[in-house]
């Protein structure tokens, strides 16, 4: 779209948002005491008994037992806007859905691209097990309905682990497949498609034993559509003015290479391998037609709900003690900005003994949350224009305290290069604060032109010969392509990481030119609950396929693979080793980092029929330059 109907566009929106923003009904005369100040825009917000929402990760449990996993769930919650004129509307709380039903949780709400509608995820009274299903509603409370778990939706995939009812007998396939899943983290484009995340293909992560989630589609009228390939979680898609997905993904996994450093094998105590498990969260992102995977934050710290600013920035909550992994009771909450791109990790990549250097520049910029010598912890936050963040916060402990965590405006300048404790500049501004409830992911309502476009995948341009697989047998099942370009591509060398604290560089290299001969894909199988005595079948890492690289200036590789389990995949030399580089960057104590050709910082998922693209090949899975930063336009 143009600058000047981009503009024109925008400004119509505007105009007819102020309008129908004039007509709002009035709020709660109770919630009005709980008002601090008036908002500069209308503010959607939850208000829980509890702050499961800080939560990322689904829960350990194998739920095989009623009523199952039943993840960030609490025992009350509401859906509540604040106006302008301050104002509170309780949108969801006593409000019936068209078959009668009330809901009695909320969480998770987004505002549709003309600012009038929110969804959210929901769960409804009267049922047992009430899981998360999506919702919206309009912005006076009007026109509450369901989106997904209705009766003609199919549910799982496949069979998931519940098996028992309350009363300790078996439920039918059918029923387990409508019960036993979440839909949480809706965002809704133009023209009515929902992009949520969901754990309708169930899977429990090997021997994690967290029910996996990934994002998923649902156009109008059809039955929603997997994108991504998780084993762990993928959570909170937000799709940019550019009509690019961004997303918080958990890097999850135990493969490693082997010893030998032939190939992939599953981590062994007894018996390490050259690299080490993954456990990270990291910024995700993708076209929204899902064939260009790429990160556009990755650092030792978490990156949870990933957020775009008005200057080149994401905001995102995080856990400032980069060194943890409690990912259930994260003892402290903070949030942060990244300059787009920012590598400072790569996990499945690094050798186990290798280390990166110390960085010469800050990694994260920090909220200041130290309020009159108090620390703060901040949570949840999203963008408030023109140059703020709206995040829940409440003092040190609140973790321990829900109802002190209220609706808070942060300004969006004067972030601290890593200090994650820095002094706030007096008081800030509170919006609301129920003492009775944890208030947060407040979202401010106003118009973004998200542009109408294209959003199914492409499809391959040839018709799939027979595919051959690495123990010598034909794949039977549908299959997709896959396609590399510039294997040696030189596209991370200016990235924010790739400086030492000698500002030398860069710490992250491709590897060298004509050292990839091959590339091995492995399946990281799925777990599985359909056999009749065993409540789960765990799933197995196996080789898939050898596809050899394409000689020529754009060398790269061209591969038909079978759809279904997720992919790794490794470079091999022509000695069948697995490649490996040191970048050039050090720090004062002379420390280098040392990566292999390894992918594994997530699993990708091939299409049947479809086309995937990637270019290059580095440790990090880096930002590949074209993600536009469109918040920025306005």
């Amino acid at each position: 779209m143009n600058r000047p109907v981009f503009y024109w566009t925008l400004s119509a929106l505007l105009f007819l948002w102020l309008g129908w923003i004039w007509f709002f009904p009035k709020g709660d005369a109770r919630l009005k005491g709980f008002v601090k100040n008036r908002p500069p825009y209308p503010i959607v917000f939850t208000s829980r008994t509890g702050t499961s929402s800080f939560i990322a990760s689904s829960p350990k449990a194998p739920g095989f037992s009623f009523p199952g996993i039943a993840p960030w769930q609490e025992k009350e919650g509401r859906l509540r806007l604040l106006a302008r004129h301050g104002e509170v509307i309780e949108l969801t709380w006593g409000k019936k859905l068209p078959d009668g039903s009330t809901l009695l949780d909320v969480m998770g709400p987004n505002l549709s691209p003309d600012g009038k509608e929110i969804v959210f995820a929901g769960r409804k009274s009267g049922q047992a097990p009430s899981r998360f299903r999506l919702f919206s509603v309009h912005l006076d409370g009007s026109k509450l309905r369901q989106l997904t778990g209705l009766e003609d939706d199919p549910g799982c995939a496949a069979l998931p682990p519940l098996r028992f009812d309350s009363q300790g007998n078996t439920l039918a396939d059918a029923e387990r497949k409508k019960i036993d899943y979440d839909d949480v983290d809706p965002f809704l484009l133009p023209g009515g498609t929902l992009v949520f995340a969901s754990s309708r293909l169930p899977d429990l992560g090997g021997e994690f034993e967290r029910r996996a989630t990934q994002i998923w589609f649902k156009d109008p009228g059809a039955h929603p559509r997997m994108a991504s390939a998780s084993r762990s979680n993928d959570r909170w898609p937000f799709v940019l003015l550019s009509r690019k997905m961004i997303f918080s993904s958990w890097s999850h996994t135990k493969e490693v290479l082997n010893p030998e450093g032939t190939g992939l094998e599953m981590f062994n105590p007894l018996k390490p391998g050259l690299t080490q498990p993954c456990d990270r969260w990291f910024g995700a992102a993708n076209t929204i037609t899902w064939e260009r995977f790429g990160s556009v934050v990755k650092a030792p710290e978490a990156v949870w709900r990933i957020r775009p600013l008005s200057t080149p920035r994401y905001v995102f909550m995080t856990n400032p003690d980069s060194s943890s992994t409690d990912w259930d009771s994260p003892g402290d909450l903070s949030v942060a900005q990244a300059e787009p791109g920012l590598i400072a990790s790569s996990p499945s990549s690094l050798a186990a003994d290798s280390q990166l250097p110390n960085a010469g520049e800050a990694r994260l910029h920090w909220a200041p949350r130290l309020v009159n010598g108090t620390r703060w912890t901040l949570a949840t936050p999203n963008p408030c224009p023109p140059n703020q963040v709206l995040l829940s916060a409440g003092p040190q402990g609140s973790l321990k305290s829900p109802g002190s965590f209220g609706i808070y405006l942060w300004p969006q300048e004067g972030w601290l290069g890593d200090n994650p404790n820095g002094e706030f500049p007096g008081q800030p501004l509170a919006l609301f604060d129920d003492p009775d409830f944890a208030d947060a992911e407040p979202v401010a309502v106003y118009p973004r032109a998200i542009p109408v476009g294209i959003l199914q995948a492409p499809s391959s341009p040839a018709k799939p010969p027979p595919v051959e697989l690495a123990n010598g047998q034909l794949a039977l099942g549908p299959v997709g392509l896959v396609q590399n370009q510039g294997l040696y591509f030189h596209e991370m060398d200016k990235l924010p990481g790739q400086k030492t604290e000698k500002n030398d560089g860069p710490v992250f290299v491709p590897f060298p030119t004509g050292s990839i001969k091959k590339i091995a894909f492995y399946t990281s199988g799925r777990d599985r609950f359909d056999d009749e005595t065993k409540p789960v079948i765990a799933g197995k890492l196996e080789l898939l396929k050898i596809a050899e690289v394409l000689p020529g200036d754009t060398t790269g590789f061209l591969t038909w693979l079978p759809t279904g389990d997720p992919t790794m995949l490794v470079g091999l030399n022509e000695k069948g080793k697995v490649v490996q580089v040191t970048g050039p960057g050090s720090d004062k104590q002379g420390r280098r980092a040392r990566f292999y050709a390894f992918a594994g910082d997530h699993v990708s998922g091939v299409r049947p029929q479809g086309y995937h693209f990637c270019s290059g090949c580095h440790a990090g899975h880096s930002f590949n330059g074209d993600y536009d930063f469109a918040e920025s336009r306005r």
